[in-house]
């Protein structure tokens, strides 16, 4: 059921919202919304995943990235936990993102 008073922001017309679930490999159901554009089957759909090498999740990124279709790229910063990657802008690979972006986005 969806619950339109939770949301802070109002969903674009052009924007499909699906509930989506999956089990993590503990058992752990995690549910959550997916927002997919008009036409996205036939849009080119990059995905760049960044996730810290000594991340406590960096298996999710792992396994979002096996399961992506290209255009699709894995960025490992070296020495970052998840949270490095919150705010600090030293360890943030901007520009692999900015290189990423430059080429799959146009």
């Amino acid at each position: 059921m969806e619950n339109k008073e939770s949301r802070t922001f109002e969903i674009n017309p052009k924007i499909e919202m699906k509930k989506v679930r999956f089990t993590n490999r503990y058992g752990i159901t995690l549910a959550g919304d997916l927002y997919l554009p008009d036409n996205y089957e036939d849009k080119k759909n990059p995905a760049v995943i960044v996730a810290g090498e000594k991340a406590h999740s960096r298996y999710y990124s792992e396994d979002a990235y096996a399961a992506a279709s290209e255009p699709k790229e894995l960025l490992i910063v070296s020495g970052a936990d998840h949270v490095d990657l919150y705010d600090n802008m030293e360890k943030i690979p901007f520009d692999k993102l900015e290189q990423f972006f430059n080429t799959n986005l146009r």
